[in-house]
């Protein structure tokens, strides 16, 4: 017998960071269902083949509510650069219904919740 999963993505628009150096977005992955998870995606502007799939310690079942468009000017996160290079800070916005911000080092694609 053939088993099929079914996935259900959900992600915010597009964004770039202020220094101009990545674009990003968030991605909520099987929402409802024990097995969700929600990923970062970076992408380099100067190289596009230069992508980053970096885990985000967010339990979807957290999240509150879900904002979403039309038109482009919403974002469920902000990534904003740091005195370090290739670490940002990441805040998840008020359009998740939940507040958290996390260290995100983009060089090793890892994330770190600050409390």
């Amino acid at each position: 017998m053939n088993y099929y999963k079914w996935i259900r993505l959900e992600s915010d628009p597009v964004s770039r960071t202020s220094d101009q150096k990545y674009e990003y977005n968030l991605e909520i992955i099987n929402n409802s269902q024990r097995d969700n998870q929600v990923n970062l995606i970076v992408k380099k502007i100067s190289n596009q083949a230069i992508k980053k799939t970096i885990s985000i310690d967010l339990d979807a079942q957290e999240i509150a509510a879900i904002t979403t468009g039309p038109g482009s000017d919403w974002q469920w996160t902000v990534l904003e650069p740091t005195k370090t290079p290739e670490i940002y800070k990441l805040t998840i916005t008020e359009k998740l219904g939940i507040h958290k911000v996390y260290r995100i080092d983009v060089a090793e694609g890892i994330s770190q919740e600050l409390k």
